[in-house]
């Protein structure tokens, strides 16, 4: 007797060289290519907000620059293209169509996401429509950041929505999740077929990418665990101007880990030591994490992580005033702390010429 195959799976491997990550300076999201225009590619606006410089990775070894098409901020949606060369094989998935009463999905069906959540490749999930609201699906399907972006399927395998949020429950449930109506895509369409005549076709280019394969973990921990902290503080954090440079690698990582390990728990080794447990017996902070990322994270991606973030301090006045107020007997007011610098860009070079990172950008700092 043949084992019944789940419409999950036939869904998934028709349909995944469809979905990619797509990639805006130090965010990701997903997005999928549709059967219309040539094969345009669907994601959230919020994922590319702010970027110039977007790509797409095809595959775990194929990044290539993306086109910013259109985009509606109010909808939430973008249009992309690559260049025709860059994957002409790609599956382009099926919008869904609504039937005679003009209904796309109904509460109670079935539904696929497919994306690339957190730090994770190709990834499947699946649940039932909760509800359909005018311009949303709410659904039970596991979406996480990354997920943006992505195709919510039907059985059909036709796109019903965009993945576009999660809405996590405080009280120790999994929560839901939503996923913009595939027909408020609709108007984007028509402007993207007004649009594409007048933009240039983008020229085919392969990007830098990470490796797929991280380093050993084992080597990784040995590594970290017999070298010496004070080598790795003189790169922790170098002064340049009014920014600081923080560089990190995997076995830095580690090593980073390890002293903060060593300073939160320092007081709980002596009561463990004086208690007779053995080493095996004793609590580590870093020990459930060194395990976890020996299946998932990206810690232990070969790369050289570089940080620019400008220092900050107290203004003159600020520090004058609360001076003078201790001074005279008063209790000194608030500090007013402020960024010495503004961070734009950052032009890297080796041995004088310039180097082009694999991922770059900038987030907000909050202190």
């Amino acid at each position: 007797m043949l084992a019944r195959v789940a419409p999950e799976i036939t869904i998934y491997d028709r349909v995944k060289r469809g979905v990619v990550r797509v990639e805006a300076g130090l965010r990701h999201g997903s997005g999928f290519f549709i059967d219309t225009l040539g094969g345009l590619i669907v994601t959230n606006e919020h994922v590319i907000t702010g970027e110039r410089a977007l790509s797409v990775a095809l595959d775990t070894n194929k990044r290539v620059p993306a086109q910013l098409v259109v985009r509606d901020h109010d909808a939430d949606l973008a249009l992309l293209r690559l260049s025709p060369s860059a994957c002409p094989d790609c599956p382009r998935l099926h919008i869904a169509r609504p039937d005679s009463s003009g209904v796309i999905v109904v509460p109670g069906e079935r539904v696929v996401a497919v994306g690339f959540p957190l730090h994770q490749q190709s990834t499947v999930t699946s649940g039932i429509v909760s509800s359909v609201r005018e311009r949303a699906i709410i659904s039970d399907a596991n979406i996480n950041h990354g997920n943006s972006g992505g195709p919510l399927l039907n059985l059909a395998g036709a796109v019903v929505g965009v993945n576009t949020f999660a809405d996590q429950s405080t009280e120790g449930g999994p929560g839901i999740s939503g996923s913009i109506l595939i027909t408020q895509l609709a108007p984007l369409l028509r402007q993207a077929a007004d649009t594409l005549p007048s933009l240039p076709v983008p020229e085919y280019a392969v990007l830098p990418t990470l490796s797929a394969a991280p380093y050993p973990l084992s080597e990784l921990r040995a590594a970290a665990d017999s070298v010496a902290l004070d080598d790795y503080k003189k790169v922790a954090a170098l002064k340049a101007g009014n920014f600081i440079l923080s560089f990190n690698t995997p076995v830095a990582n580690f090593v980073y880990a390890r002293a903060e390990e060593n300073e939160v728990t320092k007081d709980r080794r002596k009561r463990e030591a004086r208690a007779g447990l053995s080493e095996e017996e004793r609590y580590s902070e870093i020990g459930t994490w060194r395990d976890w990322t020996d299946y998932v994270g990206n810690v232990t991606t070969p790369a050289v992580y570089v940080e620019v973030v400008p220092t900050q301090g107290e203004t003159f006045w600020s520090a004058l005033g609360r001076g003078l107020s201790a001074s005279q007997g008063y209790v000194p007011g608030r500090a007013k702390y402020v960024f010495k610098g503004d961070l734009e860009d950052v032009q890297w070079y080796r041995n004088g010429e310039p180097v082009s990172p694999v991922v770059g950008g900038r987030t907000p700092q909050r202190v």
